[in-house]
């Protein structure tokens, strides 16, 4: 359930959110079958309802998928699926959202002290924009972390999307980027440095921006 309050705009204007509120639902359910150690093969299924608050992107969908998920003797797991999805709007205004999706995480081990992370994503979002009914983000990201010494943690990620808007002509280009380290105190504490670089690229002037964004972090743990 999503409850949007209130927030200041441009030139301290109140802008009001409430169009934002929405109860979603969703169910789903996956028979597999392991054809071979450690490979099995699947098929999942998903419905969904979005129920706003004002009633104007209220809608239902759907999502079938087949897929492999694997785990290769613990050095590489994870899962790939392709299927189709649709979602529909209860008023004509916005458009409906159908067509193929894709997605899939897999993780590696190289080492014991390395491991790497590759993940791609098709997925449909709600957006917030007059006459666009959602927007479809399709991109991928690769992350890798690395035990530099039993108490020195490094690590990176890089990753790219692409947000194309139904019922309105924008595409949003998104370049993210990070790069961290982490010193371990004890078992309980840890300090980091963290950066983070967000480049955002869309076909309509006056919208891109760069942020750079750098933290220090102290994390505890009983």
């Amino acid at each position: 359930e999503f409850d949007y309050d209130s927030t200041l705009g441009f030139g301290s204007v109140v802008l009001n959110l409430d169009f934002r509120d929405r109860t979603e639902y969703t169910l789903g359910s996956r028979v597999g079958y392991e054809f071979q150690p450690g490979v099995s093969a699947f098929v999942q299924g998903t419905l969904n309802w979005r129920d706003y608050a004002n009633g104007l992107r209220t809608s239902d969908g759907y999502e079938v998928d087949v897929g492999l998920s694997f785990d290769l003797d613990g050095v590489t797991t994870g899962e790939v699926f392709a299927g189709y999805r649709a979602q529909t709007y209860d008023i004509a205004l916005f458009q409906d959202s159908d067509g193929l999706t894709f997605g899939g995480t897999v993780l590696w081990l190289p080492t014991a002290l390395t491991s790497v992370r590759l993940r791609v994503i098709n997925e449909v979002n709600e957006a917030i924009l007059p006459n666009a009914s959602g927007f479809v983000s399709t991109g991928g990201s690769v992350q890798i972390d690395h035990e530099l010494r039993p108490n020195i943690l490094i690590g990176g990620l890089l990753g790219y999307t692409e947000n194309d808007f139904e019922g309105v002509d924008r595409l949003e280009k998104l370049w993210n980027a990070e790069a961290k380290v982490e010193y371990l105190i004890d078992r309980n504490f840890r300090v980091g440095a963290n950066y983070r670089l967000r480049d955002r690229d869309v076909n309509i002037f006056g919208t891109d921006y760069t942020r750079n964004q750098v933290m220090l972090t102290l994390r505890g743990a009983l």
